[in-house]
């Protein structure tokens, strides 16, 4: 979430399309199961499932050879499915999105920690709340995309969809935190060892944990896909609990 890569660029469009479409109720979808093309799930080969997440997936849809799929662009994936195009999308969940969108989640797969980035020697922030104090808050996704994550009015947020940038915003002092996910904080400080020194977090005390999840439409054939894919989840041995 990384679960969530790619998903902001379409998520407004998909608010608006929920509130003058009723797409959820889509029954001839053209795939069962969107997939983006991020690095999680295909790595760096564009094409195969051999990411973090991508080798769940292989392991669904080899457990269950008759559920579609297709691997393509992130915003043609998002934005397909909530135009009902395709039955389900992963990786997301229905937590991000406003009660009744009419979004049904499958077993969980995984879990995404959002933890709050800040700058070395300062406290750790662990409650939604503190963000309220006044402070400049650096987000990869507009607010509205993070639901279960940060306070939704109120906020002095500032969005940049590049992690590495929160990070380093908050290093130089241009944000006073950044609200990132933890598996793509480690990344990038492995990467970038300068930063290691200059931001400070802590693994143990998350804002929020969201659990990763195949996310389908909650229509006869979305979950007929469902049911299939819980089940293939189940024969697959994987997922979190």
């Amino acid at each position: 979430m990384m679960s969530m890569l790619g998903k902001n660029i379409v998520f407004g469009m998909g608010l608006l399309i929920l509130q003058f479409s009723n797409s959820v109720s889509a029954q001839n979808y053209q795939v069962d199961l969107a997939l983006p093309d991020s690095e999680p799930v295909v790595g760096t080969t564009k094409t195969e499932l051999v990411g973090s997440m991508g080798q769940d997936y292989a392991a669904i849809l080899n457990a269950d050879s008759t559920i579609s799929h297709q691997i393509m662009s992130s915003d043609r994936a998002y934005n397909g499915f909530y135009r009902g195009l395709f039955a389900c999308v992963s990786p997301d969940s229905k937590a991000y999105y406003p009660e009744g969108s009419g979004y049904l989640d499958s077993k969980s797969l995984s879990k995404t920690s959002w933890v709050a980035v800040t700058a070395a020697g300062k406290p750790v922030i662990s409650d939604q709340n503190v963000l309220k104090d006044g402070l400049k808050v650096g987000l990869p996704y507009e607010p509205a995309a993070l639901l279960p994550v940060v306070p939704q009015e109120g906020m002095n947020y500032e969005v940049a969809d590049n992690y590495l940038t929160n990070l380093k915003k908050v290093a130089a002092g241009r944000l006073d935190v950044a609200v990132l996910p933890l598996s793509s904080i480690d990344v990038f400080l492995d990467k970038d060892k300068s930063l290691q020194s200059a931001v400070s977090y802590d693994p143990d005390k998350p804002l929020a944990v969201v659990s990763d999840a195949i996310m389908c439409h909650d229509s006869e054939a979305g979950r007929a896909v469902l049911e299939k894919v819980n089940t293939a989840i189940q024969a697959a041995g994987i997922g979190s609990k």
